[in-house]
């Protein structure tokens, strides 16, 4: 069940708001009352509300130094706090729009309606802007493991030797991440053997280098799955059978593979003392188990061409062009990381990848989830004219990598048995494909592609570097994914806000400014009807004010429907038992006489709105029509019964027909 919303009241004749209170927790908030600043401190501190109403008539400090005391306390810097301002003598002046401590205000007199859909707008409000922090806050974050990749990288490439390189990636992840302690196990005779271990920022060296096998605790277990592995708690983890990291008080972990291919060779582990959720960042973590392990493979290469330097000194070139890769690819990671429009990322990927490898012909294809399909979009080169291609699951290279979620190589793709049929032959030769993987799942599908007549092949080597390449396209795009979900949603919060604004504005004006009096009635107990809400029109019909007419009964509003069936039938239509009603009736109180046609509306349960018509001059028309037939259909009578006349010359009565 939901939390209700808690509302701190800072008032200093609490029984004036007693009646807002019981009507305000009706709606479903809680309502938390405080006569003094002690108090509204001490409830603030304690109750954590969601928003804190400060009215201006609490003697004994400034109102705006108890908002900022109240946002200063801990977890309640972004509470939404409202200034209730006295609307008669307007003694306080409005908060300004740079004063940091007031968010909004309430002129009162207000009525309940009024004040409650004030509320739950703010309580909006505030969510929304909550909503937008945290989005904030991730893209946020990510920009600064952007940053963090990009720095580890950077020294990664600065080092040459295995010796240089392994102290180095331990020293940067302490600098950019911030662990407690980080370590890198590497293979060796079949075993995990520690090379580089860091403690609070110490380097650890007891002589002993420890080892692992295979399956063996959470790293062996990285080592033999191939996957990362993370803990929150190490000591009610089963996984974790070692104690090394637990005798230096480590609480959570991270193990995550170093691998070339499908072939892993060590693990680098991060741990905290405090409880992390490793996980939740495992692109991150899987973009930089890369990064580091091409380090370090490059670090290999280097060793082996020194020990060969003397018999084959052509390998420098090749450690000079390995190194040149590594540069490109840095420069590929800054570009990619720092471009948030997805059409143009995607484009910058696909170039970028045929640069890797030497072709001007690649494509990206992005899963649709609601069509089932892998569709294209990016095509360059020999194959631009081919956009329009979709790929099923299994279907094509690209659908085979999709199903799969493995780098796929064809020789000659005119010739390879999965070949489509709607590509047209003779335009391609060599085709490598690697999957775009997020959380486990395959999102999309870069391809690069030897035109013909070119007979080149791509070599395993090569799409060892497009699937590390893959991986850092992948977290590019799901950076670029949530900024563009974020810049939509600020977007539509600002078009929901300003319709919401406009329609409740329309709203009012109507309702206010309509002729019929309008009243609006809830059914607060079985056979009591209050009145909520009325407009201008209603005001006049009642000869009375808002203020003074709001919250009576329906008895006493409207008297002249005391001891007729009338009331009942209201409350039939407010529960749902009748549909809406409409009838006439001879009204007689104290401020009105005539006629009066009512129609009865339930707004939604328990709620109704009743128009009153004056119909007396329509009545009295009616009747005057009435009268003046009766008088016409008389006059008719009379004329059809004749009269008599005396005929004098025969001295009788004459009777004349008419």
């Amino acid at each position: 069940m939901r939390e209700k919303a808690k509302i701190l009241i800072v008032e200093q004749s609490p029984a004036e708001w007693e009646s807002a209170r019981q009507f305000l927790e009706s709606n479903g908030l809680q309502i938390l009352l405080a006569e003094s600043f002690e108090q509204s401190l001490s409830l603030a501190r304690a109750r954590n509300p969601d928003l804190v109403l400060v009215t201006t008539h609490l003697p004994g400090g400034d109102l705006q130094e108890l908002c900022r005391l109240i946002k200063s306390l801990p977890g309640l810097d972004r509470v939404y706090v409202c200034m209730v301002l006295d609307g008669q003598n307007n003694e306080h002046p409005r908060p300004e729009a740079e004063d940091n401590w007031v968010d909004d205000y309430l002129v009162r007199p207000i009525n309940h309606n009024d004040l409650l859909f004030r509320l739950k707008k703010m309580l909006r409000q505030r969510k929304a802007r909550e909503d937008i922090r945290q989005k904030g806050e991730q893209l946020h974050q990510s920009l600064e493991e952007m940053s963090a990749f990009n720095l580890i990288g950077q020294q990664i490439n600065l080092a040459l030797s295995l010796d240089e390189i392994l102290p180095k990636v331990v020293d940067q992840v302490f600098a950019t991440l911030q662990p407690d302690r980080a370590f890198i196990f590497l293979l060796e005779d079949g075993k995990l053997r520690l090379k580089a271990n860091r403690v609070n920022g110490e380097v650890e060296d007891d002589g002993e280098r420890p080892s692992l096998c295979a399956g063996e605790c959470l790293c062996g277990l990285a080592l033999q799955d191939g996957k990362s592995k993370f803990s929150r708690n190490l000591y009610e983890d089963e996984r974790c059978t070692r104690t090394g990291c637990k005798q230096v008080g480590m609480l959570s972990i991270a193990a995550l593979p170093l691998r070339v291919g499908q072939d892993v060779f060590g693990v680098l582990g991060l741990c905290s003392r405090e409880e992390q959720d490793f996980e939740s960042k495992s692109v991150f973590f899987e973009a930089l188990s890369a990064q580091v392990s091409m380090g370090v493979q490059n670090a290999r290469l280097y060793g082996s061409v020194q020990n060969e330097l003397k018999e084959r000194e052509h390998l420098g070139g090749i450690l000079r062009a390995k190194n040149e890769f590594l540069e490109a690819m840095h420069e590929t990671t800054l570009e990619l990381v720092s471009e948030h429009n997805l059409a143009t990322l995607l484009m910058n990927i696909v170039k970028r990848a045929g640069q890797l490898v030497g072709t001007d012909t690649g494509e990206i294809d992005l899963v649709d989830e609601q069509v089932k399909r892998l569709i294209p979009q990016v095509v360059l080169g020999a194959v631009s004219d081919v956009k329009w291609l979709e790929s099923g699951f299994g279907e094509g290279v690209a659908g085979h990598v999709w199903q799969s979620g493995k780098p796929f190589i064809v020789d000659d793709y005119d010739e390879w048995a999965g070949h489509m049929q709607q590509f047209p032959k003779g335009r391609v030769g060599a085709v490598a494909a690697v999957p775009l993987i997020s959380e486990e799942s395959v999102i999309g599908v870069l391809m690069v592609s030897y035109p013909r007549p070119l007979n080149r092949k791509f070599e395993p080597g090569t799409v060892d570097l497009l699937v590390q390449f893959g991986r850092l396209a992948t977290l590019a795009i799901t950076n670029s994914r949530l900024f563009s979900d974020l810049q939509q949603e600020l977007v539509e919060h600002n078009q929901a806000e300003q319709a919401l604004q406009a329609s409740e504005r329309e709203f009012r004006s109507v309702v206010e400014f309509s002729p019929l009096a309008m009243h609006f009635y809830q059914l607060e107990s079985p056979g009591v009807l209050v009145l909520k809400d009325l407009n201008g029109a209603a005001e006049k019909l009642s000869n009375g004010s808002r203020l003074t007419l709001i919250g009576m009964r329906l008895e006493d509003l409207l008297q002249g429907l005391k001891g007729t069936r009338y009331p009942d039938l209201f409350c039939q239509v407010a529960r749902g038992d009748v549909g809406p009603q409409v009838f006439e009736i001879q009204y007689k109180d104290e401020h009105f006489r005539g006629f009066i046609e009512i129609h009865v509306y339930q707004i939604n349960s328990g709620r109704i709105l009743t128009e009153l018509i004056d119909i007396t001059e329509r009545k009295r028309v009616e009747m005057g029509l009435q009268e003046s037939e009766f008088l016409l259909r008389e006059s008719q009578r009379i004329g059809r019964i004749g009269s008599y006349n005396l005929d004098i010359t025969t001295d009788s009565w004459v009777c004349s027909e008419g």
